[in-house]
């Protein structure tokens, strides 16, 4: 049985710096994947660090689509596959918003310190709640939303359609970082062939550009 987590402790100011404002440090990164096990390594909090920082230092120096499934082997964790790049927010957790719908993940953790990473799994199971009935009938592909909120809930969808079709667990890992204004239009733009190359759901950071 899941466990109960309070979406309070996920929010961004939440992970930014225990409830308090760091700064001018106003965005979060994420990234969606799929894993082989509900007890993944990923749900270690320092290997979910690094996968996210260096998932996000190696996209930036991708231009071919075809390169995207080889930068991932030896560098990202066995059975860890990402789904999208590291995607970036403004004052905004995709992990808080999954807990106040009641998408209750397999196992949950975050850091206590400045800038905490949060991991976690969910089961494609999840995809039978009533909680999800809701984004189902309002759905829109990824390519006409226009919000980070409704980004992320297009790429949730189609995560564990993947998942469920393939045996697979979802992993979310969301950090506190980067920035949104810069992020914008910062990667190549692909077609459906080369997001089907690259085994990915989209190929962008923010709903724009």
């Amino acid at each position: 049985m899941a466990m109960e987590y309070d979406p309070a402790e996920y929010t961004f100011l939440a992970l930014c710096n225990q409830g308090k404002s760091l700064g001018v440090l106003s965005s979060l990164g994420y990234l969606v994947s799929l894993v082989d096990s509900p007890s993944h390594d990923v749900l270690d909090l320092r290997i979910a660090h690094q996968v996210i920082n260096v998932s996000f230092e190696s996209e930036a120096a991708l231009t071919d689509a075809s390169e995207v499934l080889s930068s991932q082997e030896g560098t990202l964790p066995s059975g860890f596959y990402p789904q999208t790049p590291v995607l970036i927010t403004k004052r905004w957790s995709p992990i808080s918003a999954l807990l106040q719908r009641t998408l209750l993940p397999i196992n949950l953790r975050r850091d206590s310190i400045a800038k905490s990473v949060a991991t976690g799994i969910w089961s494609p199971a999840a995809l039978q709640t009533n909680a999800l009935a809701e984004l189902f009938e309002n759905a829109k592909p990824v390519s006409e939303v226009h919000t980070v909120e409704s980004l992320f809930w297009a790429v949730l969808i189609e995560a564990f359609g993947r998942a469920q079709k393939r045996h697979k667990w979802v992993s979310i890992i969301a950090e506190p970082g980067w920035s949104y204004e810069s992020s914008i239009g910062s990667l190549p733009e692909w077609t459906k062939h080369h997001l089907a190359t690259a085994d990915k759901i989209l190929w962008k950071r923010t709903p724009v550009g």
